[in-house]
């Protein structure tokens, strides 16, 4: 006699000889292609929009989009957070002194308050 294990009851119980020792059935393996991966894909181009109005764009302004996608996929090196020049490596350096000095603030605070009072 044959006997399978029944998820529902989480039992084994009696099953039949082909059921037992094939469970899947015997079926050829389906063969699937596999999918492009999406960091393979070249991005598509977005054109500078023209107001038909006059002018450039939305309220006399042109879509930067393009450009600025040149100037953060450029392969230069630099990291991400510092591409924009000089006013990104002004920011970037005032917030890591602020979290420099607040660090250290921080532990001078914590010792002070762990000495007793005189």
């Amino acid at each position: 006699m044959a006997y399978k294990f029944r998820p529902m009851g989480g039992r084994v119980g009696p099953a039949t000889p082909e059921m037992a020792y094939s469970p899947a059935g015997l079926q050829p393996p389906v063969k699937v292609e596999p999918s492009q991966l999406v960091w393979e894909q070249k991005p598509k181009p977005v054109a500078i929009y023209r107001s038909p109005m006059g002018g450039d764009g939305v309220f006399g302004k042109l879509n930067k989009v393009y450009q600025n996608q040149k100037v953060f996929q450029s392969p230069n090196g630099i990291p991400i957070h510092l591409k924009k020049g000089f006013t990104d490596r002004l920011s970037f350096g005032l917030i890591m002194a602020l979290t420099v000095g607040g660090t250290i603030w921080t532990c001078v605070s914590l010792y002070q308050y762990s000495q007793p009072k005189k």
